[in-house]
């Protein structure tokens, strides 16, 4: 029998006792040892980095005081000082020199590279991946300079580039648990050659720079992480709301002009285009007008949302469902002004029924909030109290991330809420009803769920982290 081969039977033998005569600490020794000999063995008759070991003569050809003669000081046929010949410089028989067995650098038993014990790399301490009902908040006072002395005029020009794209890296790889930021576009955006993305955003009023409307800083991030990261070409990146026209208007100063890649962009894809289907209503909730959906989102394959943190005048929130509004023919004027008034948008199906074309391809909900209000939709921006307001020397400066439409449209709404008690003036009589519609059996859009409805102090169905 060769060596190599006693070396097997060593280690096929010490496992047949392992209920009776070895402890697991025994068992690790002699599985690690017997490594350390396969190692030696096969050293015997290669050069080593510390010269040609003499093998099982004792004679050190390493010079080093031991007789592995790699050079190493140890007992092992590898460079380093311990005796497991793994290449680094513990006993635990794997090379990443932390002291577990598990592969990684962290010490924490398992085999990714976070800080808890699971194996699913996002830190959340759960052994699977991240929930998709997750909203990630990042609130940071820094990503906005304005000031009590500024007037809202032109509001867009205090958001702090650096800083928002920061922020996107944070909220982005605490939602995807994923390592780095370009994991983490790439975990949410499944791009194939060809596709397009649609990034849909709220042009209210025609774009009016003082009032609340979607912010530069926001968009040029997304459009960082789909080209720069992902490789995306800018021209499959549609910037869009197609009830509005971005390019020439207000919007051109605000948004357009310092984007990134902004001359190659699909500004305003397939403007003013929509399909010949009809939407489907929910029968009882169709609001009395002829709606098709617009061309950019029928021919996207992935959609990403982005909201602004803002009040509406029905006495709702004008959040991620509430924008797809704009993607519909007529939005500017009957389907806002149908003889049924807000009341069945606020509290009824028919927001939950527009958001049903995109189900299938929505990838992710930005909410801006940034420059958040409380006061209605035609209304600029103020100070906040909560979030990152400094008691009212800011304003809101926060963003939300989440693969759920529905979910961070509850936070965002919390958030809302809880500012209008901060200010002294809460709201009442609100309406939540399309968000109950919206998690129906009928479309299952995700999760709701609020404080202001359940009267408790966190969230106990929808996965929220503060990053």
């Amino acid at each position: 029998m060769d060596d190599t081969q006693k070396v097997k039977t060593a280690v096929e033998q010490d496992e047949s006792t392992e209920d009776t005569l070895e402890s697991p600490e025994r068992r690790k020794f002699l599985k690690v040892t017997a490594a350390g000999t396969i190692t030696a063995l096969v050293g015997g008759s290669c050069s080593g980095g510390g010269g040609k070991d003499n093998g099982p003569s004792g004679v050190d050809a390493g010079g080093d005081g031991a007789t592995a003669g790699d050079g190493g000081g140890d007992a092992a046929a590898d460079a380093d000082t311990d005796t497991d010949g793994d290449g680094d410089t513990d006993s635990d028989g794997d090379t990443d020199g932390d002291g577990d067995t598990d592969g990684d650098t962290d010490g924490d038993g398992d085999t990714d590279s976070d800080t808890d014990s699971d194996t699913d790399a996002d830190g959340d301490g759960d052994a699977g991946p991240p929930p998709n009902n997750r909203v990630v908040r990042v609130i940071d006072s820094a990503s906005t300079n304005w000031s009590t002395s500024d007037a809202w005029t032109d509001f867009y020009q205090y958001g702090v580039q650096s800083v928002v794209d920061l922020m996107f890296e944070r909220g982005l790889k605490a939602l995807t648990g994923a390592g780095t930021i370009t994991a983490a576009w790439q975990a949410l955006v499944p791009y194939q050659t060809g596709d397009i993305v649609a990034v849909h955003l709220n042009a209210f009023v025609n774009n009016d720079n003082s009032l609340k409307n979607n912010v530069c800083q926001v968009t040029s991030a997304i459009v960082y992480g789909l080209v720069d990261l992902l490789g995306i070409p800018a021209a499959n990146v549609a910037i869009v709301d197609s009830s509005r026209t971005l390019l020439g208007s207000p919007a051109q100063a605000r948004i357009i002009d310092n984007c990134r890649h902004t001359a190659d962009l699909g500004w305003d894809m397939y403007n003013g285009q929509y399909t010949s289907t009809p939407i489907s209503f929910t029968p009882g909730h169709d609001p009395g007008v002829s709606m098709t959906l617009s061309k950019i989102m029928n021919d996207a394959a992935h959609v990403i949302l982005v909201p602004v943190l803002s009040w509406h005048g029905g006495n709702w929130t004008t959040g991620a469902l509430k924008t797809m509004m704009g993607e519909y023919n007529g939005a500017g004027g009957g389907l806002h002004s149908n003889t049924s008034g807000y009341a069945d948008w606020g509290n009824g199906a028919r927001l939950a029924d527009i958001c049903m074309p995109i189900k299938a391809k929505m990838r992710l909900v930005i909410g801006e909030g940034l420059f958040g209000n409380i006061n209605g939709n035609s209304n600029s921006p103020h100070a906040f109290q909560t979030l990152g307001g400094g008691s009212g020397q800011h304003p809101s400066s926060t963003l939300y991330f989440s693969r759920d439409m529905v979910a961070i449209e509850s936070v965002m709404y919390d958030d809302l809420l809880a500012e209008a008690v901060a200010e002294g003036s809460p709201k009442s009589g609100y309406e939540t009803g399309f968000l109950t519609y919206a998690v129906d059996s009928n479309h299952a859009l995700g999760t709701f769920e609020m404080k202001a409805v359940t009267g408790l102090d966190h969230y106990a169905n929808i996965d929220f982290l503060d990053v």
